[in-house]
């Protein structure tokens, strides 16, 4: 490896610039989720320690509220002529069909939750493990011709993403982004083929699939 570092120099310095470039690009895109520099410190320690795990939690239910009878007039309006035996009175009348029906309340709810724990737990684990970063419910009144709402049961969907690459190559204590190749270490061949590139290539695949 040694041998190889001198005349690829260039591209190895290249290939740090570029993914530090990627890395910083992604740490601002993730202060819009409310991930700030305070927290970033914060959990830089523990990235270094155990590692940590971004959580996106997502859920939604239909609540029932009430139901509402109401009278539904037809459109269509028909007129009925009508006399008398000896045909000296005529009358007209004009009738509608008007139905019931039962309208169904419900409130449609849909929450975001995001969290910042350590790798691996299942769970959010203590206030000292864990961070939520922000936690967010919005709601929509919907009305259906049905007693039972799409589906019964509150759905919730989990989206983790191992954030350990990102924060590791951060200096928290100025926020730059620290990404270098070991070029001394045996299993580096070329400033494309080495663990550390490897790494990263797998965390940007994985944070695509995430995001």
């Amino acid at each position: 490896a040694a041998e190889n570092v001198e005349d690829q120099e260039d591209k190895y310095v290249l290939v740090e610039y570029l993914t530090n470039m990627s890395l910083a690009s992604q740490l601002n895109v993730l202060t819009k989720l409310n991930i700030t520099a305070a927290l970033v410190t914060d959990l830089c320690p523990l990235a270094k320690s155990h590692g940590v795990m971004l959580r996106m939690i997502v859920e939604d239910c239909y609540q029932f509220v009430n139901e509402v009878q109401r009278q539904v007039g037809s459109s269509i309006e028909s007129d009925l002529e009508s006399s008398s035996s000896r045909g000296d009175m005529r009358g007209k009348v004009a009738s509608k069909v008007v139905t019931s029906t039962t309208d169904f309340h419900f409130v449609y709810q849909l929450s975001y939750r995001l969290v910042a724990l350590p790798l691996g737990s299942a769970t959010s684990g203590s206030d000292l493990d864990s961070r939520e970063i922000f936690n967010q419910l919005s709601e929509q009144p919907v009305i259906l011709s049905s007693r039972f709402a799409p589906f019964a049961d509150r759905r919730t969907q989990v989206w983790d993403l191992d954030l350990t690459p990102l924060l590791r190559n951060i200096d928290d204590t100025n926020m730059q982004m620290i990404f270098a190749v070991d070029k001394l270490h045996s299993e580096c061949r070329t400033p494309r083929s080495n663990k550390d590139v490897d790494s990263m290539v797998i965390y940007f695949i994985a944070m695509r699939q995430w995001a």
